[in-house]
């Protein structure tokens, strides 16, 4: 709801803003901002697949908060867009918000993965969104550590 309010500096999430302003004033449509999107069936370039099967750490260089989203899950918010929904766009992203970090360590955790997680610092950006419009549809997604799990 804070779309106009300012621009973002940061090229990935200005690039979503000017998107995002544009969707918004089109008729007739729907913007479902996706933030981060992996599913298990992907090849492995995701520093995930990639560190786990170089048998390595899993290096960060800039830590930071980032909305990942089961690909599996994407078709029953498609589904409530078709039916019609209320608003001209909507973050598509889990409620519980993770450091890269954090994905990491529970990506691992859930694969029994015993090799470490490498910080180098804090990022200063974070790509997240509010997923209360989301949240209001009480969607049965299947969440981000049923993806993880299979991932």
């Amino acid at each position: 709801e804070t779309l106009f309010e300012r621009m973002p500096l940061a090229s990935y999430a200005y690039a979503k803003n000017i998107v995002a302003r544009t969707c918004k004033t089109t008729e007739n449509f729907t913007n479902l901002r996706f933030f981060g999107v992996f599913h298990h069936t992907e090849k492995p370039v995701r520093f995930f697949r990639r560190c786990y099967l170089a048998e390595k750490p899993i290096h960060i260089f800039q830590d930071h908060y980032f909305d990942y989203i089961n690909l599996a899950d994407i078709p029953v918010v498609m589904d409530a867009v078709i039916e019609g929904i209320e608003w001209d766009d909507m973050n598509v992203a889990y409620t519980e918000k993770f450091l890269l970090s954090e994905l990491a360590r529970n990506f691992l955790d859930s694969h029994g993965i015993k090799t470490e997680v490498i910080v180098d610092a804090i990022g200063p950006n974070n790509f997240t969104g509010d997923t209360t419009k989301l949240d209001r549809l009480n969607l049965p997604l299947r969440g981000l550590q049923a993806g993880l799990s299979q991932y």
